[in-house]
């Protein structure tokens, strides 16, 4: 069975959670570039989700029944499509989250280090 690119972000993140105090600045910078190459995949991915969901949108504009945009936004909102397009852009925020957050650890583990070279 094959693992989607979320899935894959999923797993990353939470195996970084669970070993953050552990992993070196090496191992974190590692994850750093693999999270960015997923980042890269994902959000191809968003790009057609968004798609969708706007399709979805217009369908309802365009429908028989004439309704308002706020209307046909209020009904695409309540589609499978939304759903997971608003899902898609959750992962994003934290995604982007976790990647600086890695950033500013490897920072501070190599601040630290030369510390303690100096020393």
């Amino acid at each position: 069975m094959d693992i989607t690119v979320r899935e894959t972000i999923k797993l990353k993140i939470k195996s970084i959670g669970e070993n953050i105090k552990i992993l070196s600045p090496d191992e974190l910078s590692e994850n750093l570039v693999e999270l960015s190459s997923l980042y890269a995949n994902f959000s191809e991915g968003l790009t057609g989700l968004e798609q969708v969901y706007a399709q979805k949108k217009l369908e309802f504009l365009t429908g028989e029944k004439k309704i308002s945009v706020a209307e046909a936004t209020l009904y695409s909102e309540t589609t499978p499509e939304y759903k997971e397009f608003a899902e898609a852009r959750r992962l994003e925020k934290a995604l982007v989250e976790v990647i600086r957050s890695i950033k500013v650890r490897i920072r501070l583990l190599g601040s630290e280090y030369e510390v303690c070279s100096n020393s």
